[in-house]
């Protein structure tokens, strides 16, 4: 039986939607917050200080996290794939283990792990979340 895309779109239209509706719930509720429709609350969240500060944070950290994600995982992946290393499958199996962990268990543990350092800044959350998802680099 061969199906075409038309059986498949109603299914994909109803997973999108379901998906993408925790995203907009909140942008429609804004919009129409006191029975009208109203852009002052985006108006207050694009002019806020606070909020392109915020912004920034995340894309240093984003950036900062993927570059030294690279730099980990590049040679780690070159290792696991490329070379006749001891051990080459359990190596390329345990060299994807931290995907399977949440990244909230992996700063828990570091900072156990780390006691006395405060992993409460930004070198700490880039740090982990290096250790994280570098194998992403190699999969």
């Amino acid at each position: 039986m061969k199906l075409s895309w038309r059986t498949y779109t109603p299914v994909f239209a109803a997973i999108a939607v379901f998906a993408l509706m925790p995203g907009f719930y909140p942008v429609a509720k804004s919009l129409f917050e006191g029975g009208g429709i109203s852009v002052a609350h985006f108006s207050s969240l694009f002019l806020d200080a606070r909020q392109w500060g915020l912004l920034l944070n995340s894309v240093i950290l984003a950036a900062a996290t993927s570059l030294s994600a690279v730099i980990l995982g590049v040679p780690l992946a070159f290792l696991a794939m490329r070379t006749n290393l001891w051990g080459k499958k359990a190596w390329s199996v345990i060299y994807l283990a931290p995907l399977l962990i949440p990244p909230y268990m992996h700063a828990l543990m570091w900072t156990w792990f780390i006691d006395g350092v405060n992993m409460n800044n930004m070198a700490g959350a880039v740090l982990i979340l290096s250790l994280c998802y570098f194998p992403f680099v190699s999969v």
